[in-house]
């Protein structure tokens, strides 16, 4: 009995000791951090602005990398040096000169058939067309005096290609060959004519003091005279006025009594003509 005891009291012991080791830790308690002075939006997660991310951009070497690109790059290079140049010359400001044969003769190709390059096949140049191919003083005469016209020329147009366009205009205004219109703001000149200094001539002086000692009349004075001569001053003609004439609108003859019915019952029927309001209206 005694072991039946001591077996009984060693399972308890064994339960004990296994629910004790069985209980659940402590969950941890979270540390107070102070908040003193920050508020909710500073403890959110801060979101990088877009505006700020800088990207690797593209270095702007002046050449470019597209066909067309190139082919304006060519031009403005024509354009500013004012003289013929070499195909080297051209691909070597493009940076082409390593390039595959295919794309430079491309290159080379499109300059040539360039509505503004100017390309001679002998010497293999290329030059910048000018606007007429006016590049110089005499060609700029030679080109108004063959004009069918007196039309004028547009500056803006010959400073295209021709970079002492203005300098030469105001030598040749200087020198009586030419005519210019300018600009009220800068006095730069904005259009050119064909002007002939044959056409010039000085008066004698003694004509130039006879006419300045002519008096001219007042303006009142030369109203009078016409009107004495029966001049009717243009001011005060009036121009008759056409009267339109609006034809008449023919008024529509009044019905004389109503539409007479059951002209087979007249003998039948009574006649209360005289009853109707207009008639009793009428009666004294």
């Amino acid at each position: 009995m005694s072991s039946l005891q001591k077996s009984v009291s060693g399972f308890k012991a064994s339960l004990q000791k296994a629910s004790s080791n069985d209980r659940p830790s402590p969950s941890p308690v979270p540390s107070q951090v102070s908040n003193t002075g920050v508020s909710k939006n500073d403890l959110k997660r801060k979101r990088l602005d877009p505006t700020d991310t800088v990207y690797s951009q593209p270095l702007n070497t002046g050449t470019g990398t597209d066909i067309g690109s190139r082919i304006h790059y060519a031009l403005e290079y024509l354009k500013k040096e004012q003289a013929s140049k070499k195909a080297d010359d051209v691909l070597g400001f493009l940076s082409l000169l390593d390039a595959a044969e295919m794309y430079k003769r491309k290159i080379t190709d499109i300059l040539k058939g360039h509505q503004k390059v100017l390309y001679d096949p002998i010497a293999n140049t290329y030059t910048y067309r000018a606007f007429k191919d006016i590049s110089s003083e005499e060609g700029l005469l030679k080109y108004l005096q063959n004009q069918p016209t007196a039309q004028g020329l547009k500056v803006f147009d010959l400073r295209d290609g021709w970079a002492g366009a203005e300098e030469a205009i105001n030598k040749l205004e200087r020198e009586g060959k030419i005519l210019t219109v300018r600009n009220k703001k800068d006095n730069h000149p904005r259009m050119v004519w064909l002007d002939d200094p044959s056409l010039k001539f000085t008066v004698d002086p003694e004509f130039q003091d006879i006419w300045k000692q002519i008096k001219v009349p007042d303006a009142a004075a030369v109203a009078t005279a016409l009107q004495k001569e029966k001049l009717v001053p243009a001011s005060k003609i009036h121009m008759q006025k056409k009267v339109i004439k609006v034809p008449e609108k023919k008024k529509k003859k009044a019905r004389q009594g109503g539409k007479v019915t059951n002209k087979h019952m007249q003998g039948i029927l009574k006649d209360y003509s005289h009853l109707s309001k207009d008639k009793e209206a009428k009666r004294p």
